[in-house]
Parts: structure tokens; sequence; C-alpha cells
């Protein structure tokens, strides 16, 4: 979904421990985000789209979720996704 909004996207993951960076690669552990920005916007777009997505960028995923849960966290978080891809166009940033 972020691919093809032209917003670049990574993941970093350990189990079902997920943090998702609005950057080509995920960056390396530090303190500041890059990303902090988009990651704001994601986590306000989600709320709007009645999904909660953690303001610090990480998920933890639930082995009690069906096929119909990640078909509608898949179809909000695609909503939310847009709308940062429209934020960014709106404040100018590029790639």
């Amino acid at each position: 979904m972020a691919g093809a909004l032209g917003l670049p996207f990574s993941v970093r993951r350990v189990g079902s421990l997920l943090n998702v960076y609005f950057t080509e690669e995920p960056p390396g552990a530090n303190l500041l985000r890059p990303d902090a920005r988009e990651v704001g916007w994601f986590h306000l777009a989600s709320l709007n789209h009645g999904r909660f997505f953690p303001s610090r960028g990480m998920l933890v995923l639930s082995t009690v979720m069906t096929d119909a849960d990640l078909e509608l966290v898949a179809e909000r978080a695609g909503a939310a996704l847009a709308d940062v891809a429209a934020e960014r166009r709106a404040t100018g940033i590029q790639g």
C-alpha cells in the first residue's frame, strides 16, 4: 500500500513485534526517529479511520486475529497511509 502511494516504508520485526518506519530502510537504533513527523501523522490518521496505531510506531500482533480482522486492519491502514501521502504532498516532502 505504501509503495503504491509513493511512500518510503520499512519494517523491523522480531517475532510478533513490529516497528514501522517511513524510510526506505529501517534506521539503526537511536533515540530520535528520522520519520517522527510521518509516524505522528500515521498515528492520527489511524485514529481518524477507527484504529489505534501507537505514536511510536511499534505494534504487537495478536494470534487471535482472524482473516476478517486482518482485512479490516489492512483496509484502515491503507486509508491512513493515503492520508500520510496527502500530507507529505501538501507540505512539499518528496521521496
